[in-house]
C-alpha cells in the first residue's frame, strides 16, 4: 500500500488539464499529506521537474503526454527510480494503460485509476 507523503513532501501532478490540479491541490495540502504540490501540464514538463528536485509522489493524467502509460512511466523511472506514480484518466483512451504492458510495469487494476507503487 502506498504510504503518504507526509507534510515535509513534494508531490507533482502532471494534467494537462490545470484545473483538475488546483482541486486536488487543497484536498492534499489540507489533508496534511504534502506541505507542497506542483502541477505543470506536460509530461516533458514533468520529467524537468523531476529532474531538478525530488518528489515524494507523482500524479500522471494519461492526457498529459504522447505516450502510453509504460512509456510514461518508463521515462519517470529513469530519471527517479523510487518515486511512486499513480496514473489517473477521467475519458476513454484510445489506447488503455490496463492489460499487459502495464501489469508488467506494476500497475494495478482499478477501474479508473492505475497506482504504481515502487519498485521493492
Amino acid at each position: 500500500m502506498l504510504e503518504p507523503p507526509g507534510p515535509e513532501a513534494a508531490v507533482l501532478i502532471v494534467d494537462p488539464d490545470l484545473s483538475a490540479a488546483d482541486r486536488l491541490r487543497p484536498v492534499v495540502l489540507d489533508a496534511g499529506l504534502a506541505g507542497r504540490v506542483d502541477a505543470v501540464p506536460t509530461l516533458g514538463e514533468g520529467l524537468d521537474a523531476l529532474a531538478t528536485e525530488p518528489y515524494a509522489l507523482v500524479v500522471l493524467s494519461l492526457a498529459a503526454g504522447d505516450v502510453d502509460g509504460p512509456e510514461s512511466l518508463d521515462r519517470i523511472r529513469a530519471i527517479d527510480p523510487e518515486v511512486p506514480v499513480v496514473l489517473v484518466t477521467d475519458v476513454p483512451h484510445p489506447r488503455p494503460c490496463g492489460g499487459a504492458p502495464a501489469h508488467h510495469a506494476g500497475a494495478s487494476r482499478s477501474p479508473r485509476t492505475r497506482a504504481v507503487p515502487r519498485d521493492p
